[in-house]
């Protein structure tokens, strides 16, 4: 099986897979969530951004910088326990299996949405629509790495705020006290 499009491919010696015989509640749980049914909306327990554009274009929400430290260090534990090919194998499943239901969530948000920026007025945060989805689903893709690993951490946890109905895109403060900022 080919490298995922949202993940570098790296290779090590194979290890034997962990399954968990709580994989399909994981699978189960993430068919429910309420994608973007939320977005933009208040919420005490975080930050809200103004419009999707804002968590790419604003350094003081660490985007980047936080999702990527997160993302080498959940990789290099699961390199430990899992193939690189089998990480790629989840990566493809979770896409495939969750794909069409996070753009639907997406598509719904940006229908709704109201014109309060000017992001949104020119529809610059539309434009934002493939590094949304694909930002979501590498959340999603390295979420279910954490399961499969037995080592729940940063993407498990954002699967709260999905649940929620809102979008993590960024980090107030200093990681990991401060705050998540949400779309």
């Amino acid at each position: 099986m080919g490298s995922s499009p949202y993940r570098p491919t790296s290779g090590l010696v194979p290890v034997p897979d962990r399954v968990d015989s709580m994989k399909e509640l994981l699978i189960a749980e993430c068919e429910n969530i309420d994608w973007f049914s939320r977005a933009g909306q208040s919420c005490d327990s975080f930050v809200i951004v103004k419009d999707a554009v804002e968590p790419f274009d604003s350094p003081v929400y660490q985007y980047f910088e936080i999702w990527s430290s997160q993302t080498k260090e959940t990789e290099t534990k699961a390199l430990g326990i899992l193939t690189d090919e089998t990480i790629d194998e989840i990566f493809s499943a979770v896409t495939d299996r969750y794909g069409s239901l996070i753009e639907k969530g997406l598509a719904e948000y940006f229908e709704r949405r109201e014109t309060r920026t000017e992001n949104m007025m020119t529809n610059a945060d539309l434009g934002m629509w493939p590094e949304i989805l694909e930002a979501v689903q590498r959340d999603l893709c390295w979420a279910h790495v954490e399961y499969r690993i037995g080592s729940p951490g940063f993407f498990m946890r954002l699967l709260e705020v999905y649940r929620k109905g809102h979008w993590p895109c960024g980090w107030i403060g200093e990681f990991p006290d401060g705050k998540l900022a949400v779309l």
